[in-house]
């Protein structure tokens, strides 16, 4: 049943507020320009983070027709009709959009770490700017590497952080079988391979699946700030990187 439509929920896709299994769900539909399966990917890509052991809300794809389908997801800032504060991390660092997509929820003894959304696979074939992993760190051509060399912020050893990358990396290798299961052609899954299965994905699965022993050698901060400089690209200073001679 439909409660709601145009609602002010952000983002660049219509959306509209649906009760479903009597509760409050968010439907997400594709826009009429678009004819690349979104919905389905985004439920793809939801499926592989709760796989990777990531917290998602609860959702559905409902297919329309071969080529569109509608997401629902269920309102996680509510509990029995009754709203739950919600904080983004935009709202918190101010950096840019990307930082819309996950934030915090006010529980009774705290805050704590919202499911993720708006979770979609950058399936364009042209090399695409993003969000550094780390400060300072590469806009083009991430390495997740970098991930793991910042594991002390996340309280972890070089080992275990190694161990976790490599563990959702075996946990997500079957993504084609489950983008066909949201009925995604093969032919579409082979033609996106740049977004899940590129070299970060080699890089993940070089590492030990107990991090105890790293096969691939760990690109240095003084790697990467040479690595900037050769691109023309500021580093770790914000001052742009000088050149090797």
């Amino acid at each position: 049943m439909l409660i709601e439509a145009g609602t002010s929920a952000g983002g660049a896709r219509p959306k509209a507020i649906v009760r479903h299994k009597g509760e409050l769900w968010m439907a997400k539909f594709a826009r009429e320009t678009e004819f690349s399966e979104p919905m389905a990917w985004e439920a793809t890509a939801l499926a592989l983070a709760r796989r990777a052991g990531v917290q998602t809300p609860e959702f559905e794809l409902v297919r329309l027709t071969e080529s569109r389908s509608i997401l629902l997801t269920r309102r996680f800032d509510r509990e029995n009709e009754r709203r739950v504060g919600y904080i983004s991390a935009h709202s918190l660092t101010t950096k840019n959009d990307h930082f819309r997509n996950h934030g915090f929820l006010r529980r009774h003894d705290g805050w704590t770490l919202s499911p993720v959304f708006d979770l979609e696979p950058d399936r364009r074939p042209e090399q695409v700017e993003a969000t550094p992993i780390v400060n300072g760190g590469e806009q083009f051509g991430r390495d997740i590497r970098e991930l793991r060399d910042c594991h002390d912020i996340f309280r972890l050893t070089p080992d275990d952080a190694e161990g976790i990358i490599r563990d959702v990396a075996d946990r997500t290798a079957d993504w084609i079988k489950i983008a066909n299961d949201y009925g995604i052609s093969r032919e579409a899954a082979e033609a996106s391979k740049r977004a899940l299965a590129g070299p970060n994905r080699d890089r993940a699965l070089a590492m030990a699946p107990d991090g105890s022993q790293t096969q691939t050698p760990p690109p240095t901060r003084r790697s990467a700030q040479k690595r900037r400089g050769d691109l023309g690209m500021p580093g770790n200073s914000g001052q742009w990187a000088r050149k090797p001679s």
